[in-house]
């Protein structure tokens, strides 16, 4: 088994890799061993196919097009903020957004659509009571978390929830998602065709589910690490492919609950 990572996903693949004590890089690596293991592609689109594939080239490549992804998501019925290529018909605030994001960094707002210009596509900002990151494997919810707000400054009343503006990730342990919201998540993950991913849900101030997008390689804390690692050596015993599983390599620190 051979767990293939971007550079900048490494520290998450490194702790993955170490935990189920398989082979594992970036696909430099990958490509100078001419491995025939099974592929877990943790984020990675590019490279050769397997006969055993984890997320293949084509689903990552749909869910990192987050255009793409939108698209695919719309059309397979899942709920998503009004997005398009020019700013048209929507209301203030919108999000000018570029294909290819990570950690929300790309994000331009505007308050006068009109305004707006220079941007691969557009989303309609929708006002919201939380936003949830819910983790799926073949088709189960395998951990969950809620974005909370630890900035220094009162919390702004247009939330971008991302790490660079105070907001960080807290496990539900005790509690968990409401159901509706996890069917949301299984379902954005089916109609982009990944067996898993870390899928982002704004929960409205209309009570709906949202779909942001899908993470097909998503930071680790310990918890979110032990879970993908054991989902990923059930599937490996599944399979009949050999796969150690060695939770001691997994960090001890505490993370507070949502």
């Amino acid at each position: 088994m051979y767990l293939l990572y971007p550079r900048t996903s490494a520290p998450s693949g490194r702790t993955l890799r170490r935990i189920l004590g398989c082979h594992g890089g970036m696909l430099s690596h990958y490509e100078l061993q001419g491995t025939q293991d099974a592929l877990i592609r943790y984020g990675v689109s590019r490279g050769p196919e397997q006969n055993i594939v984890l997320n293949t080239a084509e689903a990552v490549s749909n869910a990192a097009d987050k255009l793409r992804s939108l698209e695919l998501l719309r059309e397979a019925g899942v709920l998503v903020p009004p997005f398009g290529l020019t700013p048209e018909g929507m209301e203030g605030p919108v999000f000018g957004r570029a294909r290819t994001h990570q950690a929300g960094r790309d994000i331009a707002v505007y308050d006068d659509p009109e305004q707006a210009s220079g941007h691969a596509y557009y989303t309609q900002y929708i006002p919201s009571l939380r936003e949830q990151r819910i983790h799926i494997f073949n088709g189960e919810m395998i951990h969950s978390q809620l974005k909370v707000y630890e900035g220094e400054e009162d919390e702004p009343e247009i939330r971008i929830r991302n790490h660079s503006r105070g907001y960080v990730f807290r496990p539900y342990v005790r509690t968990r998602p409401d159901a509706d919201r996890i069917q949301a998540a299984v379902g954005a993950c089916a109609s982009l065709g990944l067996a898993f991913a870390a899928v982002d849900v704004l929960v409205g101030t209309d009570g709906r589910a949202y779909i942001l997008e899908c993470n097909t390689a998503p930071g680790c804390t310990p918890r979110t690490a032990e879970a993908y690692a054991r989902a990923f050596h059930a599937w490996a015993a599944g399979m009949g492919i050999e796969s150690n599983l060695d939770l001691t390599e997994i960090e001890t620190e505490e993370e507070d609950e949502a």
